[in-house]
């Protein structure tokens, strides 16, 4: 079973020394993978790849005796109309770095959309569909996506790399909502997009809290996701949303949120997840609030294949 941890490394991205002593702690945990965000290291600059940076960055990677992953930038949005070309060339900087590191998995977020007349996303309660833009719209923003991914499948390709499209999460108290929280969009938009390179970077915590909030069958949408998995998050909480202006110390008392606990700590029925995903053969990459957990990590490698394996496994 390949377990990897993502990386917390959100510091300044000059702090080298940092990022050295943050991989040889990881492995030491017992990870041999890590999920990095190419834009906390400098590496990207205004779409462009920053030679200066990655020239420093690679010979860490390489002594460290790990494997990586990458993630693009949070903010990412690729149905953004009015800077699409950079958009698209944020997630082109990010291949280009994946296939200098010989990494095989980018991961993308899913685009969102702006909500109408002010709204925001309150409460457990499914979102008012008076607030979303009309079906003509998101359609025109999702296609416009499935186009621009399909651009960057052609470049990912010649560089060995999967694009893994994340489930976007729930969060109250904004004015806008990635479609892809509603797992089986993602789906229908990975099919839509139909090149073999392109899957689902599947956030297990975001697929729970989406379940519980549209009131669909977990288990079910992720039998229906399975085939399409290419990656996956593992994350705890407790299926609620936040409640909307909560800060996260706030939240994390009445187990609101996405939270990002270690597995096993949450709600979230694990012995679903690996019945869902039987087949998966990819990587299991934990996902933990930033540096808060770190104390626990040396415990969390082998208590995620414990449970995993009481489940009955994945595929190998």
């Amino acid at each position: 079973m390949k377990i990897g941890i993502s990386a917390d490394f959100t510091l300044d991205g000059n702090d080298l020394q940092r990022l050295e002593e943050d991989l040889d702690f990881y492995a030491s945990a017992g990870f041999r993978y890590v999920e990095l965000r190419a834009h906390s290291l400098d590496l990207i600059v205004n779409g462009r790849l920053n030679r200066a940076a990655v020239a420093k960055v690679l010979p860490i990677l390489e002594r460290s005796g790990l494997r990586f992953t990458v993630h693009c930038p949070e903010a990412l949005d690729l149905m953004e109309e009015s800077e699409r070309e950079l958009q698209k060339d944020v997630v082109a900087a990010t291949i280009k770095f994946a296939g200098l590191a010989r990494v095989e998995i980018v991961v993308c977020h899913t685009g969102r959309i702006l909500l109408k007349d002010g709204a925001v996303v309150r409460g457990n309660w499914p979102l008012d569909s008076r607030a979303v833009p009309g079906r003509d719209t998101i359609l025109r923003r999702r296609e416009q996506e499935a186009r621009v991914v399909r651009e960057l499948a052609e470049i990912a390709s010649n560089q060995g790399v999967t694009l893994s499209l994340e489930n976007a999460n729930i969060d109250t108290g904004v004015e806008a909502i990635g479609y892809s929280s509603n797992l089986s969009d993602l789906v229908d938009q990975v099919m839509a997009i139909d090149r073999p390179n392109v899957g689902i970077a599947l956030d297990i915590g975001h697929a729970y809290i989406a379940s519980k909030y549209y009131g669909t069958d977990f288990g079910g949408a992720l039998r229906a996701a399975a085939p399409h998995v290419r990656h996956v998050h593992a994350h705890d909480n407790f299926g609620r949303t936040f409640a909307p202006g909560a800060s996260f110390i706030n939240s994390l008392p009445f187990g609101r949120g996405d939270l990002h606990l270690p597995p096993g700590w949450g709600a979230i029925p694990y012995a679903e997840v690996v019945s869902a995903l039987r087949d998966y053969s990819g990587l299991v990459m934990v996902e933990l609030q930033p540096f808060r957990y770190r104390k626990y990590y040396h415990n969390i490698y082998q208590s995620l294949r414990d449970l995993f394996e009481a489940a009955g496994g994945f595929g190998e």
